[in-house]
């Protein structure tokens, strides 16, 4: 326990860095100068006035406590984060920037905590949160104030306690990984539903390959199954509430914009666009698909293989339906509620992490190799590109102003 709470305060000191004009000035909203795009602003003129956004637009949307009627995809843990510091009498501004660095902390340690449980090794783990938490995603979603798509804090750690209920026993994994999923449905309806795709992906492969492969070992599948239903009972009060708002269905050429979607792969090592997987994650990742089929080691490639196919499908969705046999027309049209969302884009953070769960993978057998020093050397050698590279990103530090 003292071990995580240590790592949950360095993940924190590392969101203060990452947020520090944010910090200093907690009361107000800090833009980056450079993120709004000819494009938006011709669709949305409202937002070239900066100042106006972050007084009367930000922090409005996707709230109950803001709004009579909100959009179909509201953030409920939001407004449990508002109301509580609201009692200490602090402004609206301050709470939503002590939000970004409650979820950009816990997304750090959540995915510690996965990394952790599939590879069992410290610096591994730690070196995987920190890229995750360093996402150009979660500032530009802070930008357009959207506190439902902040929250990919949930990702990490619903995989977290599935892993746990697929190998172990125990009343106590259930219940986590019933809360983590009503946690996830509180915060935000479109990742819940693009979770849900992710789970079935995610859950059946790793059953399907160890079946196929003959491995050895228990898979408690009907524990991941309690979770879900316990964590849709508990749901089902707020679910119905939800459901008597007022929404919209999403026409297939609503999600065909050119920046609710990735036009070609080659953005996602765009420092430019909010996609960025990093040219560090990416040549790490390289790495660590050398790794991870290196000998064809079956026991290893059970923990990667979900995340390789999260990797190849979902940048085949970030294209939006581009056409009527596209794969993300399909998921349109026949997958419930799909067609009440848009921007395909949204599939990025369920991108990120499985390509940083692979990427990292590499350090496991370089620890082994290579003397101490000289792994301490290239360890802290990738930290310090990541911060680099996020503070030369449009999303981060230099352009930001408050």
């Amino acid at each position: 326990m003292f071990k995580k709470v240590k790592f949950l305060l360095i993940y924190f000191i590392v969101a203060i860095i990452f947020c520090f004009p944010i910090v200093i000035k907690l009361n107000k909203i800090c833009l980056p100068s450079a993120i709004v795009a000819p494009s938006v602003i011709t669709d949305y003129p409202e937002y070239s006035d900066h100042s106006q956004l972050a007084r009367n637009n930000l922090v409005t949307k996707h709230s109950l406590v803001t709004l009579e009627n909100p959009g179909l995809d509201i953030a409920v843990t939001y407004d449990y984060f508002y109301i509580f510091f609201k009692i200490f009498g602090l402004s609206r501004n301050i709470i939503f920037n002590l939000f970004l660095l409650t979820v950009i902390t816990t997304s750090g340690f959540a995915t510690y905590l996965l990394t952790f449980w599939l590879s069992k090794n410290t610096y591994v783990s730690f070196l995987a949160g920190f890229l995750y938490m360093s996402s150009n995603f979660v500032f530009n979603e802070y930008y357009w104030g959207h506190v439902n798509l902040v929250q990919i804090q949930y990702l990490p750690l619903i995989l977290y306690f599935v892993e746990k209920n697929l190998v172990e026993k125990g009343v106590k994994n259930v219940i986590f990984l019933a809360l983590s999923i009503f946690l996830q449905i509180l915060s935000s309806s479109q990742y819940s539903l693009y979770l849900s795709v992710i789970l079935i992906l995610y859950v059946f492969s790793k059953l399907v390959f160890a079946h196929f492969y003959k491995l050895k070992g228990d898979y408690h599948l009907k524990h991941v199954i309690i979770a879900i239903v316990l964590a849709l009972i508990i749901s089902l009060l707020y679910l119905n509430f939800r459901f008597q708002f007022r929404y919209d269905l999403r026409s297939a050429n609503d999600n065909l914009t050119s920046y609710f979607k990735i036009t070609n792969f080659t953005e996602l090592l765009d420092i430019s666009k909010n996609t960025y997987l990093g040219i560090q994650t990416f040549i790490l990742f390289i790495f660590g698909i050398i790794y991870i089929f290196y000998k064809k080691n079956k026991s290893k490639l059970i923990v990667y293989f979900p995340y390789l196919l999260i990797i190849l499908i979902c940048p085949i969705l970030m294209l939006g339906p581009y056409s009527n046999k596209s794969l993300y027309f399909y998921f349109y049209r026949y997958y419930p509620l799909f067609n009440y969302f848009r921007v395909p884009v949204r599939f990025f953070p369920f991108l990120y992490l499985s390509t940083i769960i692979c990427a990292i993978s590499p350090f496991i057998f370089l620890k082994n190799k290579l003397s101490l020093n000289v792994f301490k050397i290239l360890y802290s050698l990738i930290i310090l590109l990541t911060f680099i590279l996020t503070y030369f990103s449009i999303y981060f530090q230099y352009n930001f102003y408050c």
